[in-house]
């Protein structure tokens, strides 16, 4: 490896630490302190390429790895679309949406293969009368513990995408009988 400073290298494999033994001198004249400095400044060296250092840090060191993280956007926010129509059917452009269902009475949400892996949409039903989700094409839709597939009034609910043909439902769904 090489020194960044002043571009000397360094063995590849050190022993950091010279070899005292219990009952040696601290200070033994044997032990020179040249040596003892270039190891030291070879395990610095190590350090520095794995955490980073600089303005501009590797992107494979600790610091670039956190760089890149602080200069990401994060996930993208869920993008709130309108929907005024009694029938809906899941697309795969529509993945990571947050529809409002505004119309005045029943609605009907139909989930069909296929739909991308990890596919995830939200419900806000806030038109009047339940939607009713359902699956089609193979697709099976399970609601959450305890709830159905129908969103009431003012109901918000997730649909997710588990594997091939497997659908959750989770929010505040109609209650069970």
């Amino acid at each position: 490896m090489a020194d960044p400073a002043t571009n000397t290298t360094f063995p590849a494999e050190f022993d950091p630490l010279p070899a005292i033994g219990p009952n040696d001198k601290q200070n033994d004249p044997t032990i020179e302190h040249d040596a003892v400095h270039d190891r030291a400044h070879a395990v610095l060296n190590a350090l520095q390429q794995l955490i980073g250092f600089g303005d501009e840090p590797a992107a494979d060191s600790v610091l670039g790895m956190i760089a890149a993280l602080a200069s990401s956007a994060g996930p993208a926010a869920a993008h709130v679309v309108p929907d005024a129509g009694v029938s809906y059917a899941c697309a795969a452009s529509d993945a990571g949406q947050y529809r409002v269902l505004t119309a005045a009475g029943a609605k009907t949400i139909t989930v069909q293969e296929p739909l991308p892996e990890d596919f995830e949409i939200h419900f806000d039903n806030r038109g009047g009368g339940a939607a009713t989700v359902s699956g089609a094409g193979g697709a099976v839709v399970t609601p959450s513990y305890g709830g159905t597939l129908v969103l009431p009034q003012h109901g918000v609910a997730t649909l997710k995408r588990l594997a091939a043909n497997d659908y959750r439902l989770t929010g505040a769904l109609e209650a069970a009988a």
